[in-house]
């Protein structure tokens, strides 16, 4: 629906699609079409999200009910359901976020002569649903440093789109998706040089890194005997042998980091590694090797230190230290209370205390 309006004489209210509802006729569903036109209007690449989450889970039980009165039961009884069924708090939240969406566009779209005071008091609760607590929604899991050497020969095996988004994930802390959108013309090889545009990242910020050797050659392995406008991670035929759909361009890669575990020996999914871990290693990596957040966010194009620092992780040889300079710091209390009790009481500060 792209926004409605009641007729303040008549009681009528009027959708722009030419679909005429009283107030008290209005059920959820109607209110579903704002939010497409609102991702449309501010060009937002996420559309999936909640058109996903509609149509999957919440069309089915909120889609007939109507909008007045609001009945924070049928909420409660909405997330029993997804938690029985298996959804995490954090994928509940995203879903119950799209009805809050379409609320407050309803309200923000709201046309009348005369208000109707129970459909705004029912928009008003719809749109302040109150999210479930995932504090705990934090994946501590680290991709260990000594399996990168196995994890570049099993890529490379699947390929040498692999093994180069595998390089540039751990490495630089690229998201996937931003890597599948690359171009050759996002790739100076004489400034050794590649770069992001607005259209290829999250944030809609460009960024640019220099190239290590290893990404250097790699990337250059890729470019070989392409144009241009070419996708830079490509192949040309599956891992059966099979010719590639889509161009050979890169869709999924699910099941080749399955295999890839598998062949490394370690488990393959959330109860294992993700290839979503690489990118949490190549974060710490980068603050670890420059030793300042900002130059790591330079190379990993966030705009943010706290959405860095959501994949930075601080490791063992880190946290070894810290235990160091605490022990450290500990014995250089006890040694100068003992010579402040020796100045008290004339007690020989040599001496260890009982």
């Amino acid at each position: 629906m792209g926004g409605f309006w009641w007729s303040g004489t008549t009681g009528v209210a009027v959708a722009r699609t030419s679909e005429t509802r009283s107030p008290g006729e209005l059920r959820v569903a109607d209110l579903y079409s704002a939010i497409e036109r609102d991702y449309k209007i501010g060009n937002q690449r996420t559309l999936r999200n909640p058109r996903g989450s509609w149509r999957n889970h919440l069309a089915e039980f909120f889609g007939a009910q109507p909008v007045i009165p609001f009945r924070p039961s049928r909420v409660r009884s909405y997330i029993e359901a997804r938690k029985t069924a298996g959804a995490a708090n954090a994928t509940i939240n995203r879903e119950l976020a799209v009805l809050k969406r379409m609320a407050s566009l309803a309200l923000a779209d709201y046309e009348a002569e005369r208000e109707d005071e129970k459909l705004i008091a029912a928009l008003l609760r719809w749109a302040r649903i109150q999210f479930l607590d995932e504090s705990d929604n934090v994946r501590t899991q680290m991709f260990p440093s000594e399996l990168y050497d196995a994890f570049a020969r099993e890529t490379s095996r699947e390929g040498l789109w692999f093994r180069t988004m595998y390089e540039f994930t751990y490495t630089r802390g690229w998201r996937p998706k931003s890597l599948k959108k690359l171009l050759v013309e996002n790739v100076d090889l004489v400034r050794r040089t590649v770069r992001l545009t607005t259209e290829q990242t999250k944030n809609k910020r460009p960024c640019e890194i220099h190239m290590t050797d290893t990404e250097y050659e790699l990337v250059k392995q890729c470019m070989a005997g392409k144009t241009a406008k070419d996708y830079l991670l490509t192949r040309e035929r599956d891992f059966y042998g099979r010719k590639a759909k889509n161009g050979g361009r890169i869709i999924d890669y699910r099941d080749a980091w399955k295999r890839v575990c598998e062949r490394v020996g370690v488990t393959p999914g959330r109860e294992g590694l993700i290839f979503y871990d690489l990118k949490r290693a190549g974060c710490t990596n980068l603050a670890d090797a420059l030793g300042d957040v900002k130059k790591a966010m330079m190379n990993t194009g966030q705009r943010t230190e706290s959405s860095f620092r959501r994949y930075q992780q601080i490791n063992d040889e880190e946290m070894r230290e810290s235990a160091r300079k605490i022990e450290r710091a500990h014995r250089e209390r006890q040694r100068k209370a003992r010579f402040h009790q020796a100045e008290l009481f004339g007690v020989d500060p040599s001496r260890k205390p009982s």
